[in-house]
């Protein structure tokens, strides 16, 4: 009996209720009172009334000593039948609460039973998509975390693991399930999974679908037939999908000696879909968006989202499959450690160093702001009211950061070593965070409790960095701040990788690691020609918030000499607000900060990737995020005309460098798709913002508009007209083009809602929410158009009277009816507004707190506004 049983069994007594205030807490785990052998599943598919016939292999726990009912999980079940061990049950005489059904112990007889039920499920009136549910004449299922339950009875945890034999029925040209295909007939399918899983990881397809087919031969020589399902429409669409897959799986072969164990290997792309994709066992299922790739429709950022959630997803197949997590407060094992196999994979070749950038510019821009925020969570929380709402970027994001950490102070070799035993000791179990910590100790023979505190612990790590430079010697101080500065054990186990150059930017101290354990820790370095520069953290080598008042001369001399490209971009973010800094207090030294920044920048042509990110100012919301790390009541439109003065200088000292470029760019017409490179298109877009930003008639970006056969520049041309208001013809016109593609609409939806002016978000939303190709219920279309808004129309949401609040919150509520994890996502762009000035936060709260007060409201939603408000310690 697990924490959820033993509360519910409560409930049945009347002792306690398990209501939206409470919590389910990892403290009060035990293991199940009965376990899973065997699942056979019979579905008869309509889209109406599918008819399941179930029969679950139990048997009593021999760790329990005292026998229990049988409670099973279920939301909106129409059972029709139960029997045990072939006896029929009359169902007056179990017990039916709130998403449970109790078997009296009375009721079974024998250690290992059988329980056959039959219920009835309506796929079409699914509009959570969690469970069984239909997608544009698809029906398919989503069961992580929670949505088996909606699929029939069952021990509905992730600690249960049993084999799974599927059959399918049904007038579809595909019937898919997980596993080995043991038989297939005119509309009939039968599968079997010979590797224990837990019910998240099952899933079904049925549709009339096609397929692109391949094969990969694994390092023991061993065939698997790989597949790639969409409608035909679709067809040509799926072959980068299918190189990154062979890549993937060769990659894991090699560096961590992971081979593919089943027959066949596929992907379905559908298009309503709540996430990226879902890694069940044998058969991953994709929101379409990340998985089709057509060279004339497609972006290059689509290019790399496929390959990167592809090689996310397959590697759960040994971190989330094979090895599945013991209860969900486990999630950030199973995902943390997948996410940084994915960004190991990434980061291999020329563009790997870039990678490293982009994915420490995500940890500052969103979870960063979600450790300072009321959101703010352990990586595995202690306690929660809604498992969904902790897909986070601290569960996921900051996992990797851990698991990167401990890579780092481990070493390659002894990493590998205790990645090999992890696999070998935990094949086919439910794991957890102590037992990856039990396997890294056994093989660095030392104690990792205080480094494991990384897991339990909320919020952001902060040093202090002193440095003095005197007689010749060099000291730099680092200094952790503790919550108690009395308890010394406290101290995070931070891994800084460093080094000290000189004005030159020739080494001194070459790549080093420093383990900061202790309250404070000293790097000195005696050098009697000039003060040298301290680099810290390189390739980001710890999730900190470092205070170092590093001189103006070191963070240019880093932006000059240094080739850890995460240094270099780290130093241009601090060049960047000491830039704003002076500018919003009207210091005179501004407009030269600025003009010998763009100097050094374009003097030094270094990768044009890196160069790309150099030169891009920081967005409003990141701006604001900034300053949320040391200051309170912060002013959106101090922010807005600040940071528009700041992007005004930058381009005009830009300008000239820009104009060069894209002179050359349109000459050589590499405009083409074919003529330029990723690197080079995503440069000529950030100099072109800057161009302009200055050329009021936008005349170059109208051209290339036209001219471009790359969607990557179109839509960039297309984002600065709009920002601009100059785009209404080529809005239009890309329209009239694309109409007919979905990915290409979610686009034309979120350009216009990004960059429309303020004033006229209410209008433009309101038109785009009745557009025949705006569909509510599709996740895609509702977040391009309300998520986006919130999320990257800084002064468009956070209007002073308040109108952008209530515009997402109407929307949220909307949306909550259907399909409460998508509303409680868009509910968390409020988490900013404890750092509003009252003015802001107050108006924001009123329509929260209205809509916390709507009936019926989810658990999800209700969960974050809760947080929220909590956090904001105001009331109206």
């Amino acid at each position: 009996m697990n924490h959820i049983n033993k509360e519910v069994k409560d409930l049945c007594t009347g002792e306690y209720a398990l209501k939206k205030n409470k919590y389910v807490y990892l403290e009060d785990y035990v293991t199940p009172s009965y376990l899973v052998k065997q699942v056979v599943l019979d579905f008869c598919i309509d889209k109406k009334k599918t008819v399941l016939k179930s029969e679950f292999t139990l048997q009593a726990n021999k760790m329990i000593n005292e026998k229990e009912d049988l409670i099973l999980d279920g939301e909106n079940i129409k059972l029709k039948k139960l029997s045990i061990n072939g006896r029929k049950i009359n169902l007056k005489n179990v017990i039916f609460k709130k998403d449970i059904m109790i078997i009296s112990k009375n009721l079974i007889n024998s250690q290992e039973f059988t329980i056959e039920m039959e219920n009835h499920i309506d796929p079409s009136s699914n509009k959570s998509l969690e469970g069984l549910y239909l997608s544009n004449d698809i029906i398919c299922t989503q069961c992580e975390p929670e949505g088996f339950r909606k699929i029939c009875y069952s021990i509905d945890r992730p600690d249960v693991l049993a084999t799974y034999k599927v059959r399918l029925r049904g007038p579809y040209r595909c019937l898919l399930s997980n596993g080995n295909q043991l038989k297939k007939s005119s509309y009939f399918a039968e599968w079997y999974d010979p590797f224990p899983k837990p019910t998240y990881l099952f899933a079904i397809v049925a549709g009339d679908l096609n397929f692109h087919q391949d094969e990969f031969i694994t390092m023991n020589k061993k065939r698997v037939s790989l597949r790639i399902y969409h409608k035909d429409k679709d067809k040509g669409k799926t072959y980068h999908a299918m190189n990154c897959l062979k890549n993937v799986m060769r990659w894991d072969e090699i560096h961590y000696q992971r081979e593919y164990d089943l027959d066949t290997f596929m992907i379905v792309a559908i298009d309503d879909f709540n996430a990226g994709a879902m890694e069940n066992k044998g058969l991953n299922i994709f929101n379409s968006n990340y998985v089709l790739y057509d060279e004339e429709r497609s972006t290059d950022t689509d290019f790399k989202f496929i390959e990167a959630i592809i090689a996310h997803e397959y590697f759960h197949n040994w971190t989330g499959n094979r090895i599945t997590c013991r209860d969900w407060f486990q999630l950030c094992l199973k995902e943390g450690l997948t996410v940084f196999r994915e960004q190991e994979y990434m980061a291999q070749g020329a563009k790997g160093l870039i990678n490293r950038v982009e994915e420490v510019e995500f940890l500052l821009k969103n979870q960063f702001p979600e450790d300072a925020g009321p959101l703010s969570h352990a990586v595995r929380p202690s306690k929660y009211k809604e498992i969904n709402n902790f897909y986070t970027a601290t569960v996921y994001e900051k996992g990797a950061e851990i698991i990167r950490m401990l890579k780092i102070i481990a070493g390659e070799k002894i990493y590998k070593k205790a990645l090999q035993k992890y696999f070998s000791k935990h094949d086919g179990k439910a794991s957890t965070v102590e037992d990856l910590q039990e396997i890294f100790e056994d093989c660095l023979g030392m104690n990792l409790s205080n480094f494991f505190n990384w897991y339990s612990e909320s919020g952001t790590p902060r040093l202090r960095v002193d440095e003095q430079y005197c007689d010749g010697i060099y000291e730099a101080e680092i200094t952790q701040e503790l919550k108690n500065s009395r308890d010394k054990s406290l101290c995070k186990v931070i891994p800084i990788v460093y080094s000290i150059i000189n004005q030159k930017g020739d080494d001194l101290v070459a790549s080093k690691l420093l383990v900061h354990d202790k309250p404070k820790k000293t790097i000195s370095l005696k050098y009697e020609k000039e003060k040298p520069t301290l680099s810290l953290f390189r390739g980001f080598s710890a999730p900190v918030i470092v205070e170092f008042k590093q001189s103006e001369s070191d963070l240019k001399n880093i932006l000059s000499n240094e080739k850890d490209f995460t240094s270099i971009w780290l130093a241009k973010d601090k060049l960047d607000y000491l830039c704003l800094h002076k500018l919003r207090d009207a210091d005179r030294e501004a407009n030269s900060l600025v003009k010998n920044f763009v100097r050094i920048l374009t003097r030094n042509k270094k990768n044009l990737d890196l160069l790309s990110k150099l030169i891009t100012p920081p967005t409003e919301h990141e701006y604001f995020t900034k300053l949320c790390s040391t200051e309170k009541h912060i002013d959106p439109e101090v922010i807005v005309s600040n940071l528009k003065a700041y992007k005004n200088q930058f381009s005009r000292e830009i300008y000239d460098y820009a104009d060069s470029y894209l002179t050359t760019f349109l000459s050589k017409e590499k405009f083409l798709r074919n003529h330029s490179s990723i690197s080079e298109r995503s440069f000529a877009i950030a100099v072109l913002k800057h161009k302009e930003n200055i050329d009021n008639k936008c005349t170059l970006a109208k051209k290339m508009f036209k001219l471009t056969d790359s969607m990557t520049l179109k839509i960039a041309c297309l984002s600065i007209l709009i920002a601009k208001g100059k785009g209404e013809k080529q809005l239009n016109s890309f329209y009239c083009q694309y109409q007919d593609d979905r990915s290409l609409m979610d686009k034309w939806f979120s350009i216009q809602v990004q960059f429309c002016p303020p004033k006229q978000a209410e209008t433009i939303i309101k038109s785009l929410c009745e557009h025949k190709k705006f569909k509510l219920l599709n996740p895609n279309n509702f977040n391009s158009v309300i998520t986006t808004f919130a999320k990257k129309n800084f002064s468009g949401f956070n209007l002073k009277n308040g109108k952008g609040y209530q515009l997402v919150t109407k929307w949220i509520k909307k949306i909550d009816t259907f399909n409460p994890q998508v509303a409680a996502r868009a509910t968390k762009t409020f988490e900013h507004i404890s750092f509003l000035p009252d003015h802001y936060s107050c108006k924001a709260l009123k329509p929260l707190k209205d809509l916390q007060r709507t009936k019926n409201l989810s658990k999800d939603t209700s969960e974050i506004i809760e947080n929220i408000i909590t956090g904001c310690k105001r009331t109206l």
